[in-house]
């Protein structure tokens, strides 16, 4: 039998606080929700069943249960992030990939790779912009207007920033092409140049599986947003 919005409410006020993360939250709210509809066989039944659950679940039941909800979070979070990078790998996208590979081969035996490098160093640099508008922008609005801590949103943040560093390295790469004296030995800025289509392509597969995955928890949980 399905709760009522008032008796739904009542166990979201029993929860409340009961974890840092919203998220969180509202899973152990669906548990306790779940664990009374699968009792009840008429609405004058939720009182009892709702003074039940308060004297069946200790405060260390309950802990382990949200320790639980955030090991699943964390496991459903990750297999999505795989899941949609992993999607964006089309042929298409891969052959450009290659051919981009074979201009830069044929560029390093019949002319001066290290002139054409910069152009490949600040198109990866030019990423960061793609933040900047469109869905990007939405995405990144989920920061701003977050009122509650969500684990989901930690868990992608933290891959996020670990995304720029591949960006800033290639920019340090770009900024030593304007020094007459290199600071960089040129087999590194060499092997860099190689593997930049190759970055390129894993990178724009990440950004869109991050503002995918952000939109997607503003979409899920718009209690933690700001009106």
């Amino acid at each position: 039998m399905n709760l009522t919005t008032e008796q739904i409410n009542l166990i979201k006020a029993y929860c409340n606080h009961t974890s840092k993360y919203y998220d969180v939250e509202i899973e152990l709210v669906d548990h306790f929700a779940s664990y009374v509809e699968s009792r009840m066989e008429n609405d004058s039944d939720f009182e009892n069943l709702f003074e039940s659950l308060k004297k069946s679940f200790s405060a260390k039941d309950i802990a382990l249960i949200i320790q639980e909800k955030k090991r699943a979070i964390t496991q459903k979070a990750r297999t999505q992030c795989w899941k949609e990078l992993l999607s964006y790998f089309s042929w298409p996208k891969i052959g450009f990939t290659f051919l981009l590979f074979a201009y830069i081969v044929w560029m390093d035996q019949n002319r001066s790779l290290e002139k054409s490098a910069q152009s490949f160093m600040f198109l990866l640099n030019l990423l960061n912009f793609r933040f900047a508008f469109g869905r990007g922008m939405l995405a990144n609005r989920n920061l701003q207007e977050k009122k509650l801590p969500i684990l989901g949103m930690k868990i992608i943040y933290n891959y996020q920033l670990i995304s720029i560093i591949p960006i800033l390295l290639y920019f340090i790469l770009a900024l030593n092409t304007f020094n007459e004296t290199s600071i960089i030995d040129f087999g590194i800025y060499k092997a860099a140049i190689y593997i930049a289509p190759f970055l390129f392509l894993l990178l724009l597969a990440w950004q869109k599986t991050y503002i995918d995955f952000q939109l997607k928890i503003r979409k899920d949980y718009p209690g933690a947003f700001a009106a």
